[in-house]
């Protein structure tokens, strides 16, 4: 069950475009790449699904182009009244928007789709297999899912500032609480496996770097998005928590080396769709 209003850490609308827009400037390149191994091209019918502030929706209206259309949804009108915003400024026509819950999507309501995509969004979910399975009805046969999870066990923290263990172990105890899976990444293939009628499903690894000046941005950034909800759900308290960020906000004004040396993991998933009428 996908439940933001009682479930979700992050800000919706306005309040949480910033931080959207710098995880898509760290991510840009790598979820392009997915979606064009994906098969994207001119004339696709694709779903975005979890379409957050609309910054993949718009990547994909651009290249599907106007004989090509994307189905926008997110449960969260907030966030589809800003992706709706960010296409109407770009001018874009071929864009229908959905304030639904992809459970409660009906197939037979809409064209069926060449490809899925989401991105952070199962992390959010409490049933993947079901979600998984949704995405693939939505799907013609042969069409494709693309999805990427994160996994913030794997957190790699190579640098002095131990307060960053610290950050992800509550955004991860916070998950925990809520009944989700903030690890979802590193079991990502087997659910495509064992959900829906998927075959040939590649999996690929890729890190999020947080050495970059977008990463350290969106470090602090957001842990004052998630601080509130911490703290409302007795995870931390107010001196601990601002204790965390005057670390990171010392340790971040440091030049960083040039290797990584905070990174987490991500797992992309292509899965096709099988032809169940043969």
């Amino acid at each position: 069950m996908l439940n933001k209003s009682k479930s979700y850490l992050l800000n919706e609308g306005e309040g949480g475009k910033h931080n959207l827009n710098l995880q898509h400037a760290i991510l840009h390149e790598v979820t392009f790449n997915q979606l064009q191994k994906g098969g994207l091209k001119e004339g696709m019918v694709i779903w975005d699904v979890g379409c957050g502030s609309g910054d993949v929706t718009e990547m994909i209206a651009e290249n599907v182009g106007s004989d090509g259309k994307v189905y926008a949804a997110d449960i969260s009108e907030e966030q589809l009244n800003v992706t709706r915003q960010r296409m109407d400024n770009k001018g874009y026509k071929n864009v229908e928007y959905i304030n639904e819950s992809i459970e409660k999507i009906n197939p037979d309501e809409y064209e069926n789709a060449d490809l899925v995509h989401s991105r952070f969004l199962l992390m959010h979910v409490q049933d993947v297999s079901s979600i998984l399975t949704k995405m693939a009805e939505l799907l013609k046969p042969g069409g494709v899912v693309v999805s990427q999870e994160s996994s913030m066990d794997s957190l790699r923290n190579k640098s002095s500032c131990k307060s960053i263990d610290s950050y992800f172990d509550l955004m991860n105890r916070y998950g925990r609480k809520k009944g989700l899976n903030f690890n979802v990444g590193s079991t990502l293939e087997k659910f495509f496996i064992n959900s829906g009628p998927f075959q040939d499903i590649k999996t690929e690894k890729t890190r999020i770097s947080f050495d970059s000046e977008n990463g350290k941005k969106l470090l602090l950034s957001r842990l004052d998005e998630i601080k509130d909800r911490l703290i409302e759900e007795k995870l931390t308290d107010r001196a601990a928590i601002m204790q965390i960020k005057d670390d990171i906000e010392q340790y971040v004004q440091v030049e960083l080396a040039e290797n990584s040396v905070i990174y987490t993991e991500q797992t992309h998933i292509l899965a096709k769709v099988l032809d169940l009428s043969e």
